[in-house]
């Protein structure tokens, strides 16, 4: 369906052209935060082919949807219960400490590295923190995480009393599904009804969460909340909940961010929702900056930026050293196959070992790869470019090819020659081709020129 990312962005520009002013408040916000990020995700995984649009799926339904059966209402009354008793310990817990949102599926190797870096800044500076897993924080069975799940278990509950008394917001909600399904079925062949059911899940759920965590921070009272994904489903709910009891909120970046990024391209009339967003970011560089101001203020709403740098790459850049006089060259695929011209010039390259490195989350060009590996089996390297760190990775390298991941960012501070291919890679990074940081390049002689150079 997408070819590009700017195919997407520009789907989303014109449903918010056509959709946005329609948009009626549900549970007392303005949705497009919430409409806009969800369906992001999506045409995402649509473009990674992490799904199949093609492919019949279960439509979304939100957790407010569900039924009142008798046991919930036992549920419910034990786990109010359980909180009246515990609610004396937990009173502040976190008062003065930093609450760091992370995810298991940021893991790697057994370390974190979006988390575990910024922990070592407040350690250095002698500050508190505690480490919330979003995704398990109703899983583990220590005092806290039980706490958790009975808060959860109430609040769930007893807003699915509420909404079956009173229906309009779900109505509301409904209304804006079916605003969201009109529109991908006149402009597109994509699921418009499964689409519609993820905005419905994603608003209704939304509410939960806020008032989930609400109540959760209202009871543990941290100083501040800090995360590095602030467009997940989970963390905006959050950051509008701890909005409302000011406490500081701040976004620390995890990745690479552009004009063709959904989540940070620029969004308009950002003061009638922008509950949804941090007061504070901390980015890595000035161009950063540049771009958080350009695309995340409004007449009101004017974030806080901060340039730290990148803690992470700076950590690692004391650990591992590069060898610029080897030659080869660090090819990092993010779901997409590398151009054909790059395969002609691998054919034609001489003592050259070309490294491949799958992108973790988007393991799609495994078999193709494999299969150009047997064509060239003493020029391609897998088994070690994807075992290794990728610092460590780059001590075996002197030149990195990609499109548009972190990983060009981070080559360039270890001394490497990046070489960026494709109008992704060049849309996202034209502040750094323009000033000649990066090269970037559309045919095999120009590749071969600059990787031997």
């Amino acid at each position: 369906m997408f070819n590009t990312r700017q195919e997407y962005i520009d789907l989303l520009r014109q449903l918010e052209k056509e959709v946005y002013p329609k948009l009626k408040k549900c549970w007392g916000i303005n949705p497009w935060a919430i409409v806009r990020t969800r369906v992001s995700f999506y045409f995402h995984r649509v473009y990674t082919k992490r799904i199949n649009d093609s492919a019949k799926k279960q439509c979304e339904r939100s957790v407010l949807g569900g039924k009142i059966k008798k046991q919930d209402l036992w549920m419910l009354f034990k786990s109010f219960c359980h909180l009246i008793l515990t609610y004396p310990k937990l009173k502040g817990k976190l008062k003065n400490k930093t609450m760091l949102i992370a995810f298991t599926t940021h893991i790697e190797n057994g370390h974190n590295k979006l988390l575990e870096p910024y922990q070592k800044v407040l350690t250095e500076k002698k500050e508190e923190y505690e480490v919330i897993y979003l995704d398990k924080m109703n899983t583990a069975d220590n005092e806290l995480n039980i706490f958790f799940r009975r808060l959860s278990i109430s609040v769930l509950n007893l807003l699915k009393i509420v909404n079956k008394i009173n229906k309009q917001q779900c109505k509301n909600n409904k209304r804006n599904a079916d605003l969201i399904k009109d529109f991908f079925q006149t402009h597109t062949k994509l699921d418009a009804e499964y689409i519609s059911s993820v905005v419905d899940q994603g608003i209704g759920d939304n509410h939960y969460y806020y008032v989930y965590y609400y109540y959760l921070l209202k009871i543990l009272l941290p100083k501040k909340v800090w995360f590095v994904v602030y467009y997940d489903y989970r963390v905006m709910p959050l950051i509008r909940a701890a909005k409302r009891l000011k406490i500081n909120t701040c976004e620390y970046q995890h990745s690479a961010i552009s004009n063709n990024h959904f989540a940070y391209m620029k969004w308009n009339n950002i003061d009638y929702y922008s509950d949804s967003f941090p007061e504070t970011f901390q980015v890595w560089s000035e161009a950063d900056k540049e771009l958080i101001e350009r695309n995340f203020s409004d007449k009101k709403y004017k974030p806080e930026i901060t340039v730290t740098g990148n803690y992470y790459l700076n950590q690692q850049k004391i650990k591992f050293k590069t060898d610029k006089s080897k030659g080869n060259v660090l090819i990092c695929l993010q779901g997409i196959w590398i151009p054909t011209f790059i395969e002609d010039a691998i054919a034609d390259s001489e003592n050259i070992k070309w490294y491949f490195r799958l992108h973790p989350r988007y393991p799609h060009d495994k078999p193709k790869l494999q299969k150009f590996q047997e064509r060239y089996p003493h020029k391609i390297e897998i088994e070690k470019a994807n075992s290794l760190p990728l610092f460590e990775l780059f001590g075996e390298v002197s030149s990195l090819i990609t499109f548009f991941s972190t990983a060009a960012i981070e080559g360039r501070e270890f001394g490497l020659k990046v070489i960026i291919i494709g109008a992704e890679g060049y849309s996202s990074y034209k502040n750094y081709i323009e000033r000649g940081d990066f090269y970037y390049i559309e045919n095999k002689s120009d590749l071969l020129k600059i990787i031997e150079k």
